[in-house]
């Protein structure tokens, strides 16, 4: 197994995850607050917004294309909206994961928000990562709610 294998392989298993707390998701649990936090707009569904859009862009950073949605914006009060957007997600993330080789890895990317560059490498783990924690944080919510 190579390496964007192995990142495709952790991508589809966080998918698949994802997949399975959806069906233990409606409208309503959006709306209930993460757990240990006291902001009211810190939601499940507006941190599933947040993991799915910044999955999207991600991958938009470390391959164009000409028809990527610039303002890919997800609606965290939406299951369904949700669920397609993840779809979307996963879809373009893939589609980076198949066009970059090994030479890819040591390119860099340079944040326009805070300017610090970062390799590919690093990006492409953190895509996995990112995706874990904010899932994991959902999860353990959505535990609390059905217990």
């Amino acid at each position: 197994m190579n390496t964007f294998e192995f990142l495709s392989y952790m991508v589809d298993q966080e998918h698949n995850s994802l997949d399975q707390l959806y069906e233990r998701l409606d409208d309503n649990k959006l709306q209930h607050p993460l757990s240990g936090r006291t902001n009211e707009t810190d939601t499940i569904g507006s941190r599933l917004a947040h993991l799915i859009g910044a999955e999207y862009r991600m991958a938009t950073y470390l391959y164009q294309q000409e028809d990527d949605i610039e303002d890919f914006a997800v609606d965290g009060s939406s299951l369904a909206d949700i669920m397609t957007k993840s779809d979307q997600a996963k879809a373009r993330h893939q589609l980076t994961l198949d066009h970059l080789n090994m030479e890819d890895l040591g390119k860099t990317w340079t944040s326009e928000r805070t300017g610090k560059e970062y390799e590919y490498k690093f990006l492409l783990w953190h895509f996995v990562e990112h995706i874990a924690t904010h899932r994991g944080q959902v999860t353990m919510t959505v535990n609390g709610l059905d217990a």
